[in-house]
C-alpha cells in the first residue's frame, strides 16, 4: 500500500521557478534601474514603481533565508520591503479599499514596530463608500467581506479588544455570510487573542497549517511553496501581543517569531523623503465614481493610532451605525 507523500515545502522548486528574479545580480539590476524613480514626488504611476522595487527586496529577503541562513538579511530586506508597502498604500489608500491583510505581514517578519504602527491604524479605505449609491454601507462594516477581514487584522493589532469581539461573535454564530470559508479560522483565532487563551490559539493555528487551508491563502506572492504566511501571521501577531505559542512544524521557521526589532538598520537614502505620514492621498475618483473620502492622517509612533470610532465618526450622518451582511453568491 502506497504512502501518502508529506506536505513539505520545496525551496529548490520555488526558486528555480523564480530564476533569474532570486539571483543577486539580477536584484542589483532590477534595483539599480528603479531607484531613480524613487528620488521624485509619487504620484500617477509612481505606486506601481513602489510595487516593483518593494517585489524584488521580497524575493532578496527569501533569498537571505533559505539559500543563505541570514536572518539579519533577511529581515533587513524584508524592511524596505516593508517601508515600499506602506508608500504603495500611501499612494492608493482611496483605490486601495480591499486593505488586505497580506501586506501586514511584511512588518511583521521585519519587526519593523513603525510599520506596524502604521499599518495598524490603515483603516481609512474600509470606510470609503461611494456617493452615488446614498446610504450604502463602508465595507468596514460589511462583515464577511475580504476587507472587513482586513479591518479586524488592524483592530487585533491596535488592541481594541471590545470592537474584536464584537464583529468576531456575529461572523462565528454566522458562518455563511463569510466570502471565504477559510476565514472562519481567523474570526476564532480573534476571539481566543481577545481572551488570552493560548491552548486555543495553538490549535488554530495548526489548523492553518493544513495544505487546504495554505493553498486558499495562496495571497502573498507564491510564498505559500517555502512557508505558511497565514499560520506565520497569526504567530508574529501572538508574540506582538506577547503570546508564545507552542507550535512547531516545517512550514514556520521558528528563527522569525521573535519580536526583537533590528538593531541600526540601514535605510536607503532615497527612502528617507518619503513621509508615510502625510494624509492619507486620494486620487478623486474610483472604479464606479466619487469617494467619500475621510481626511484623517496616520500618526506618528508615541502617537495614539487612528481608531474604528474616529473613522465611523467622520461618516456621512446618513448611514445607519449598525453592521450590515448578506451571504455571498458563491460560497
Amino acid at each position: 500500500m502506497a504512502t501518502k507523500k508529506e506536505y513539505l515545502p520545496n525551496i529548490e522548486l520555488w526558486f528555480e521557478r523564480l530564476g533569474h528574479k532570486s539571483k543577486d545580480d539580477w536584484f542589483q539590476s532590477a534595483l539599480a534601474s528603479q531607484r531613480d524613480w524613487l528620488k521624485k514626488d509619487y504620484s500617477g504611476a509612481m505606486e506601481q514603481r513602489f510595487m516593483g522595487v518593494s517585489m524584488a527586496y521580497l524575493n532578496r529577503a527569501c533569498r537571505s533565508w533559505f539559500l543563505e541562513k541570514d536572518l539579519n538579511a533577511f529581515r533587513l530586506n524584508m524592511l524596505h520591503h516593508s517601508i515600499l508597502n506602506i508608500a504603495h498604500h500611501a499612494c492608493l489608500s482611496a483605490y486601495y479599499a480591499e486593505s488586505l491583510e497580506q501586506w501586514i505581514l511584511p512588518a511583521l517578519l521585519a519587526n519593523h514596530m513603525e510599520g506596524i504602527h502604521w499599518h495598524s491604524q490603515h483603516l481609512v479605505p474600509g470606510f470609503n463608500r461611494y456617493n452615488e449609491v446614498p446610504k450604502t454601507a463602508p465595507d468596514a462594516m460589511t462583515l464577511g467581506s475580504y476587507t472587513a477581514r482586513g479591518i479586524q487584522f488592524r483592530l487585533v493589532l491596535q488592541s481594541d479588544w471590545e470592537a474584536v469581539l464584537e464583529r468576531a461573535e456575529i461572523v462565528v454564530a454566522n458562518p455563511e455570510i463569510l466570502m471565504r470559508k477559510a476565514d472562519l479560522w481567523d474570526w476564532k483565532f480573534d476571539i481566543a487573542i481577545a481572551n488570552g487563551d493560548i491552548k486555543t490559539m495553538e490549535a488554530i493555528v495548526r489548523k492553518l497549517l493544513a495544505p487546504a487551508i495554505n493553498k486558499a491563502h495562496d495571497e502573498f506572492g507564491g510564498l505559500t511553496g517555502l512557508f505558511n504566511p497565514w499560520a506565520m501571521l497569526h504567530l508574529k501577531i501572538a508574540r506582538y501581543h506577547g503570546y508564545e505559542l507552542d507550535v512547531e512544524s516545517p512550514w514556520i521557521p521558528q528563527e522569525w517569531l521573535d519580536m526583537k526589532p533590528l538593531e541600526n538598520p540601514v535605510i536607503f537614502e532615497e527612502f528617507k523623503h518619503v513621509d508615510i505620514y502625510e494624509a492619507y492621498k486620494i486620487d478623486g475618483h474610483y472604479w464606479n465614481g466619487p469617494i467619500d473620502y475621510l481626511p484623517l492622517k496616520p500618526r506618528r509612533p508615541g502617537e495614539p493610532p487612528v481608531t474604528f470610532q474616529e473613522c465611523w465618526d467622520l461618516l456621512a450622518s446618513d448611514v445607519k451605525k449598525e453592521y450590515f451582511y448578506k451571504k455571498p453568491k458563491n460560497n
